[in-house]
């Protein structure tokens, strides 16, 4: 059981450990054009590679995608009535009770735990994560709503694309499988080593609030997930 923990696990950790390492050192990393990287090729290259080439039912995708949403509005409603008792300011904390690090963290786990087919599933949930994210949640942060944010991403129509070539059937040329595939392949390890580096430069301004929103995204993770997995 601690060795297949571990096998998970040690992935993930030892990629976050190498970019806390590497900051801390004080070597030079350049996290805007990291991010800019992984945001405009290898995220869409992995979403597109990973979706066109499980084999998964197509209700299964559906049905993640729902339970996404329902997930999300779950985390929403509980997270608004307990932060309004405690008088916390919602544009500000509800933001990072509803959206946890679906990317970073979740993607590399679920590829790890459950195979590509854990990944594909993984991804579904990530697209539904971010539209509701660049739509719901900027609006509530921000006071407004913009879907020019939105359609400026390009996993958006990376996942498009590959919606294509799933409900139609029809075979993505062996030339962009490679080239999507070979493209996606960086991307996890970045984001990890991106992740390592964000904690070695993080100031929390009140380890205490910050400690009790965690405990409330991850209580709520726990109620919501089991009810949304009953449900769906």
């Amino acid at each position: 059981m601690i060795i297949e923990l571990l096998t998970i696990i040690a992935p993930v950790v030892i990629c976050a450990i190498i970019g806390y390492v590497w900051c801390r050192k004080g070597l030079s990393f350049d996290v805007e054009q990291v991010t800019t990287l992984v945001t405009y090729i290898g995220t869409p290259c992995l979403v597109f590679a990973t979706l066109t080439t499980v084999e998964i039912e197509r209700s299964a995708f559906t049905q993640m995608a729902l339970g996404t949403a329902a997930s999300i509005i779950g985390f929403g409603v509980f997270g608004a009535i307990i932060l309004r008792i405690f008088s916390l300011h919602l544009p500000t904390y509800l933001p990072p009770v509803v959206w946890a690090n679906m990317g970073n963290m979740g993607l590399p786990l679920c590829l790890f735990a459950f195979g590509q087919e854990g990944l594909a599933l993984a991804i579904t949930y990530f697209a539904v994560d971010v539209v509701m994210l660049f739509t719901i949640g900027v609006a509530v942060s921000a006071g407004t709503f913009s879907l020019s944010r939105l359609l400026k991403l390009p996993f958006i129509y990376a996942v498009a694309a590959a919606l294509v070539f799933m409900l139609t059937d029809l075979e993505v040329p062996r030339w962009i499988a490679n080239t999507t595939d070979l493209l996606g392949g960086f991307t996890i390890p970045l984001m990890l080593i991106m992740l390592g580096v964000s904690l070695a430069s993080l100031k929390i301004a009140s380890m205490k609030r910050a400690a009790a929103i965690s405990v409330l995204r991850l209580g709520l993770g726990f109620v919501v997930g089991w009810t949304v997995t009953n449900i769906f």
